[in-house]
């Protein structure tokens, strides 16, 4: 499918001076493509994962968004363009400024009267969001939809750079995809060589884990692990299961495995939690049935961490945790709460958490 879109302040003076309507003004977009030089010349085509390409006559300045990861990218490159957000991005209290209109309670749930008034020039939402049906209803208003999917670490870079180039920020942009860059050259570096080890990564939900399919799954790959659910397939699960991204597994799964390394997500928070909380947390892990009894947990190899943390910035910060934990000679430079300190800081303007985010036996906080 193929949208020709123009902004809204430049679309509404055109049909003012031109007397133009909705059809002829796509006419004349393709009309002044074909002629070099005419008024609304050097257009910027963006195709989305779907293969919907938008054409935007002007850079962007009114974007709503649906799913932090997308936020996020949107925040480091273009922050001012931001004029909406989904509610369960703003769940993280502190992450996300309270000013911010919210325009559904989550990325399958978007209020679209909220969307429409606040004017925007795009609507993005990831590929498990409602996109299509969003699609559909906000073409009758002139808004187009694309779909980046931020939380998925192997789109990082198109989304990083299609947003540069649809704001008009393209030098942040390639300023962003160069960090990242470096820290997957870091990965890569260290990971040469190593014999994988098996790994078992429990989300933020009790018996619930990542399964190949998920940005999770990739995350435990592009950190060097081996994840003793690597050979699920959710095709052959039955619903009750879940998703690719929080499978349920039945207990008696880790006991039998035996991994080398084991690391339990916490609650989603921002601001960290209080060392009380996370301490409380690690030792009721310690009293789970067989859990003692673990190579992981004898080698002193149970970490935890919050989820918030292995989620952010394209989960690349959660790789480097994985790589420290499973590989910390070849990691011994790498400090991942440091990585996490800079992209919060830098790149979202927002401060690191006094308490941090992971723990593992030999911490004292």
């Amino acid at each position: 499918m193929r949208l020709l879109t123009i902004p809204r302040r430049r679309r509404a003076a055109l049909n003012e001076h031109f007397g133009l309507t909705r059809r002829s003004l796509a006419a004349l977009v393709i009309a002044v493509m074909a002629f070099p030089g005419a008024a609304l010349a050097d257009p910027i085509e963006i195709t989305d994962e779907t293969d919907t390409t938008v054409i935007f006559v002007d850079p962007v300045d009114r974007i709503v968004i649906f799913n932090t990861a997308n936020g996020e990218y949107v925040r480091a490159v273009a922050p001012e363009t931001i004029v909406g957000i989904d509610g369960d991005a703003m769940s993280d209290p502190g992450y996300w400024s309270q000013d911010l209109p919210v325009v559904g309670t989550g990325q399958r749930e978007p209020n679209y009267e909220a969307i429409i008034g606040l004017e925007p020039d795009v609507v993005i939402f990831p590929i498990n969001g409602a996109w299509e049906e969003a699609r559909a209803t906000l073409a009758r208003f002139d808004i187009p939809v694309l779909v980046f999917t931020g939380w998925d670490p192997l789109q990082r870079e198109s989304i990083v750079t299609k947003t540069g180039l649809m704001t008009g920020n393209e030098d942040q942009a390639a300023k962003l995809n160069a960090w990242f860059d470096g820290l997957y050259a870091r990965l890569e570096a260290g990971l040469d060589g190593v014999e994988r080890r098996r790994v078992f990564v429990e989300h933020g939900a009790d018996w619930r884990a990542p399964i190949p399919g998920s940005g999770w799954h990739d995350m435990i790959i592009s950190g060097g692990g081996d994840s003793i659910l690597s050979g699920v397939d959710i095709a052959n699960q039955p619903a009750s299961k879940g998703s690719v991204h929080a499978f349920e597994f039945d207990p008696e799964v880790v006991l039998e495995a035996d991994p080398e390394v084991i690391i339990k997500f916490r609650e989603r928070a921002y601001l960290g939690q209080p060392p009380e909380v996370v301490q409380a947390h690690y030792a009721a892990l310690l009293e789970r049935p067989g859990w003692s009894d673990l190579t992981a947990v004898k080698n002193g190899e149970l970490h935890t961490v919050d989820w918030f943390v292995m989620n952010t910035a394209g989960k690349v910060i959660g790789a480097l945790y994985i790589a420290k934990w499973l590989y910390p000679g070849e990691f011994s430079d790498v400090d991942p709460d440091e990585v996490a300190r800079v992209f919060l800081e830098d790149f979202q303007g927002v401060p690191f958490p006094e308490n941090g985010y992971a723990y593992s036996p030999d911490m004292t906080n």
